[in-house]
């Protein structure tokens, strides 16, 4: 469990480190994939940053980032909302040489809701954006993880891939928002994009697919997922559950996120 362990980077908001859960994530040996949000770029100082990332380097955890993406438009038809996006993930990536992450997942953010009719400048647009990225993950040695979500398709997202051959760019699948929003099945996407995921999200994604398809829970003494034939406590895939009832019937839920 603890090899599992090793490849798993946990969602953690860095203001969530930073107030409360630091010494935690250190003594449990958590991977963070630490994200930001406007508030927390225009809240906190350098120094804050620093302080945090030391202490997780001389932990010697793994450490992933999450850009900020809401409200943002890497491939905005507008430039002056490009530049408001540019502006925000520079804002992150000026933190790269202090934490070294292995990776900083960002989000395109293609929807064909509402780029109708404008994908070609939607791509072009965004080719312009990321290449600024591309430079600046080059020269830190980081990778940019595109990472799908509205996306029906792997279409547009696999278009703006080919762009860039470059080993510092590749696909982070998101699995939760496969099952939400794609309207197409599993084998297209990975046929499509299989060779652009990188190492550990290639073992992620076969690990949680397989799960929710070939797995079945089972009510005994606790609940437990048989998976090829091995009895794992829920616990260990989905969190702790809690029960309550509901018009008479047990329900058990977990903040279990797939995309984590």
């Amino acid at each position: 469990m603890h090899d599992i362990l090793k490849l798993i980077q946990v969602h953690t908001p860095f203001h969530f480190l930073h107030d409360r859960f630091l010494p935690m994530v250190i003594k449990e040996r958590i991977n963070p994939e630490i994200s930001f949000n406007h508030v927390t770029l225009d809240r906190f100082r350098k120094e804050d940053y620093i302080r945090v990332a030391d202490s997780l380097l001389d932990a010697g955890l793994t450490i992933t980032f999450h850009a900020p993406f809401m409200d943002l438009r890497p491939g905005a038809l507008d430039p002056k909302i490009r530049q408001i996006t540019i502006d925000r993930l520079n804002q992150v990536f000026d933190l790269v040489p202090h934490f070294r992450p292995l990776s900083v997942v960002c989000h395109p953010s293609f929807d064909k809701r509402y780029y109708v009719s404008s994908e070609q400048l939607w791509l072009e647009n965004s080719v312009e954006t990321w290449k600024i990225f591309l430079t600046r993950a080059i020269e830190m040695n980081t990778i940019i993880a595109f990472e799908n979500v509205y996306e029906s398709d792997c279409q547009n997202l696999g278009l703006l891939l080919n762009e860039f051959s470059s080993p510092h760019v590749i696909f982070c699948f998101d699995t939760g928002h496969f099952n939400v929003f794609s309207t197409t099945p599993l084998e297209e996407w990975m046929g499509g994009l299989w060779t652009r995921l990188g190492p550990v999200d290639r073992i992620r994604s076969l690990i949680e697919v397989q799960i929710i398809c070939k797995g079945k829970l089972v009510k005994g003494e606790s609940l437990w997922l048989e998976y090829r034939g091995e009895a794992l406590p829920i616990d260990y895939v989905f969190g702790t559950p809690t029960k309550r009832e509901v018009r008479g019937y047990s329900v058990y839920a977990t903040g279990f996120n797939l995309s984590s």
